[in-house]
């Protein structure tokens, strides 16, 4: 149909290695013959391009289980063509997939390679590149064993059958009951050091070093020393045995303390408000700070 074919046309004019799938097994309701004719017909599209057809559902009908006139049906429309590579393949059994990616990646890059040398360009790169070959060394390498394991091994070591158990098992097998420990593989000289709190640094100073053990005892004194001060009436205020006179002077420089306050606002908000307003040439010109500006 229309649609079909306009998805033929746009692989026409892509960069890539076309993949053909036939249904050998014919479940697909187009017998071989007609799958061939299409592919005959849309042949001339790929003329530029690496072609792979990939033979389908092996695991329902192999390619030698084929009558004798399919297999020369097959072989007359692929194998006289020696650039379209024909793989069995069986995406139920994945039987031929992983073949069919690898080979359809191989052919597009030798076919990008080949594009590229016959290009213009490709003298200039070439003058640029040189490639090394080592010259085959007759020295016969013995592989290498640690002395450690020879030890090992003369000592008639053999590995455990226990297998030692990852997070993973630990946490399948405990389930919720689970908890990650970080600090039990620590090797210390001391393993009872593992569990220890980490010193917590400030300044370059420890902060353990200033933590008073005793702090809590010795603030219970405090506050009952500080109980028995208030109650002898080491705390208790002047303002008791000051005359008339003294209260009124205290309560007049009081409110003569907050007139003064709010002329000193006042005073500061009209000093904001009758300042004119700078343009940004001028502002650029003699570079005000945005903090003044605020």
């Amino acid at each position: 149909n229309t649609i079909e074919m306009q998805a033929i046309t746009a692989l026409a004019h892509l960069r890539a290695c076309v993949v053909c799938v036939l249904d050998i097994s014919e479940q697909c309701g187009y017998s071989l013959q007609q799958q061939c004719d299409l592919f005959n017909n849309i042949k001339p599209l790929f003329a530029n391009k690496p072609l792979i057809v990939a033979l389908n559902k092996i695991d329902a009908r192999r390619p030698e289980d084929l009558p004798q006139p399919e297999k020369d049906l097959l072989e007359q429309t692929f194998k006289k063509d020696a650039n379209v590579l024909v793989i069995p393949m069986s995406t139920l059994t994945k039987e031929g997939v992983s073949e069919v990616q690898n080979t359809a990646c191989d052919a597009l890059l030798a076919h990008r390679i080949e594009q590229k040398m016959a290009g213009n360009k490709v003298d200039n790169i070439l003058n640029r590149l040189h490639v090394a070959v080592p010259k085959a060394s007759q020295e016969i390498r013995q592989p290498h064993i640690p002395e450690g394991v020879l030890a090992q091994r003369a000592a008639g070591y053999t590995k455990p059958d226990t297998i030692r158990k990852l997070e993973r098992d630990l946490e399948e097998e405990l389930g919720d009951d689970y908890i990650l420990d970080l600090k039990k593989h620590y090797d210390l000289p001391n393993p009872d050091d593992k569990y220890d709190d980490i010193p917590e640094v400030w300044q370059g100073h420890n902060i353990a070093d200033f933590v008073d053990p005793d702090i809590v005892q010795k603030l219970e004194e405090l506050e009952k020393e500080e109980a028995m001060l208030e109650e002898a009436g080491v705390y208790e205020s002047e303002d008791e045995n000051l005359t008339e006179e003294q209260m009124e002077i205290r309560e007049k420089a009081g409110l003569i303390r907050k007139e003064k306050a709010i002329i000193r606002h006042k005073h500061r908000l009209n000093k904001h408000r009758n300042r004119t307003p700078m343009s940004e040439r001028v502002i650029k010109k003699k570079k005000v700070p945005t903090a003044t500006l605020r």
